[in-house]
C-alpha cells in the first residue's frame, strides 16, 4: 500500500509553520498517510473513527487527537461530522525563544515513540471541551482575519492548547 506523506504547504493558505481549518470535508485524510507536521483534530460535531497504525478509536463530539510527524494514520468520518484540524511545525514553539517547557517536552516525547503508545483518542470533561473549542475558535479567527500580531497570538493559543493536551495525556498514562 502506498502511503502518501503530506507537507504543510499542501494547504494552499498555510502560514509559515501552521494551518487551521474547521471542516467536514475530507478526501486525502481518509487514506492512510503521514505528514511532516503535528496535527490536532477536535471533533466539534458528529463522530469519526481514527486509525493510528494498527489501532482504532471512535471519537465523538468533544474528543480529539494529536499525531506527531511520520505516524501513519487516517480517519473514517460519519456523515455531517465537523472538526477543527490544526496542523503545525514544532518550530511554531521554538522559533521565537523558549516557550512552554511542558508543551515542548510533550511534542518531543510524542516524536521519540520508543516504547510509547500514540493515543488515537483523547477525551476531556465538559469544562475542558468548552475551553479547547474556544481556543480552536480563536486560532481560526486569528488565522482567517490576520490582524496585526496574529502569528504571536496563534503561538500563544497553540502553547495553551498543547499544554492542556499534555496535562491530559500524561495524567492518564
Amino acid at each position: 500500500m502506498d502511503v502518501k506523506n503530506f507537507v504543510l504547504s499542501y494547504y494552499k493558505n498555510s502560514a509559515e509553520n501552521f494551518h487551521i481549518q474547521k471542516t467536514g470535508k475530507v478526501t486525502e485524510a481518509q487514506k492512510p498517510h503521514t505528514h511532516d507536521y503535528f496535527q490536532i483534530y477536535f471533533i466539534s460535531k458528529g463522530s469519526l473513527c481514527h486509525h493510528v497504525e494498527n489501532i482504532s478509536a471512535q471519537l465523538n463530539q468533544g474528543d480529539m487527537f494529536i499525531i506527531p510527524p511520520r505516524v501513519t494514520h487516517h480517519i473514517s468520518p460519519s456523515p455531517n461530522t465537523v472538526f477543527y484540524s490544526f496542523s503545525f511545525m514544532e518550530s511554531l514553539f521554538i522559533s521565537h525563544g523558549p516557550g512552554s517547557h511542558l508543551a515542548g517536552n510533550f511534542l518531543r516525547t510524542l516524536q521519540t515513540r520508543e516504547n510509547l503508545y500514540i493515543k488515537p483518542k483523547i477525551s476531556m470533561n465538559n469544562e475542558e471541551i468548552f475551553h479547547i473549542e474556544n481556543i480552536m475558535k480563536h486560532i481560526l479567527m486569528e488565522f482567517t482575519e490576520k490582524p496585526i500580531g496574529y502569528a504571536d497570538t496563534v503561538r500563544a493559543y497553540a502553547t495553551l492548547l498543547v499544554t492542556t493536551l499534555a496535562r491530559e495525556y500524561f495524567a492518564k498514562e
